[in-house]
């Protein structure tokens, strides 16, 4: 068509370009062209190909969809799970609340994976009926203890109580225990074995409390937030019909207790859900805006 020129009667074709990508055919229209696109591509220039993940990802909360033609998956973010990433994975523990989750069939060998964090060095994450199994901050470390006997300490020295999500793997096996701590900062024993001796078994856990449990000491329950909880790779999703919540939130209701900092004149020093100043001399007072010299 003429389209140019001074008396408009140069025939500008726009597919000389090649516009169309992905062996598209091209036809030329008034100022402008349309593309063609072969089965396995769509868009204006088959820029595309043909996905369940192109161009509208059906992942929620910024999951990545992997395409596998006919199907797809979705990877999520830390905090999200389920087939699209809808659900939120994340829990906040109050030093009085726990999570009840049902371990089917009752098993004595199993993984438990999940991710926490904390600015206090004790607390229980992990435990079964009766308290027999035990994982918890102990100074801020962290201690796995079966009946009482068998014991591994792990992430001696890290940053574990940052505030900061630490990742944490615990497998039971008919012949060891393995205690994985993944963490940038880590210090001293960050991966532990134990191997069973002869009379060492696991009995079958048929539940599983994370933060505490109900027979917990008081005062011993974890205070913080718990994310991306599997049992044998399966992500534990806090709203399931099989799991109970008691007291616990959904997400990570966290405010930030030394931020702006609070003490006028020393150092905050994060409780969680409190903060203690520590002055500078000759400041005093809960929030070191006290001096000790009446002329300061």
């Amino acid at each position: 068509m003429f389209e140019t020129g001074k008396n408009c009667s140069v025939d500008v074709n726009e597919c000389e370009s090649n516009p169309c990508l992905n062996n598209g055919t091209c036809s030329d229209l008034v100022a402008g062209f349309n593309c063609s696109c072969t089965a396995n591509y769509t868009g204006v220039r088959c820029e595309f190909r043909k996905s369940l993940c192109i161009p509208k990802n059906p992942c929620l909360n910024n999951g990545t969809c992997i395409d596998f033609s006919q199907t797809y998956t979705c990877n999520c973010v830390p905090g999200f799970g389920g087939p699209r990433c809808e659900n939120i994975t994340t829990i906040g523990l109050n030093g009085s609340s726990y999570m009840r989750i049902p371990i089917t069939g009752g098993k004595d060998l199993f993984a438990l994976a999940f991710e926490f964090r904390t600015t206090l060095d004790f607390g229980v994450l992990i435990s079964d009926p009766g308290n027999t199994l035990l994982l918890k901050l102990v100074d801020g470390a962290l201690e796995m203890v079966y009946k009482g006997t068998i014991k591994l300490l792990g992430g001696t020295g890290a940053s574990l109580v940052n505030g900061w999500y630490h990742r944490v793997q615990l497998n039971i096996t008919n012949s060891f225990i393995s205690l994985v701590i993944d963490n940038s900062s880590c210090g001293v024993n960050c991966s532990i074995d134990h191997v069973l001796q002869p009379g060492q078994t696991f009995d079958h856990v048929h539940r599983v409390y994370v933060g505490g449990s109900p027979s917990g000491e008081k005062g011993k329950n974890f205070i913080g937030c718990v994310q991306d909880l599997s049992v044998d790779g399966k992500t534990v999703i806090p709203n399931e019909n099989n799991v109970i919540l008691v007291q616990a939130a959904i997400g990570c209701p966290r405010i930030e207790v030394c931020r702006p900092n609070p003490c006028l004149n020393g150092k905050c020093v994060d409780k969680w859900k409190d903060y203690v100043c520590e002055c500078t001399r000759p400041w005093v007072g809960s929030n070191c805006n006290t001096s000790k010299y009446k002329n300061v």
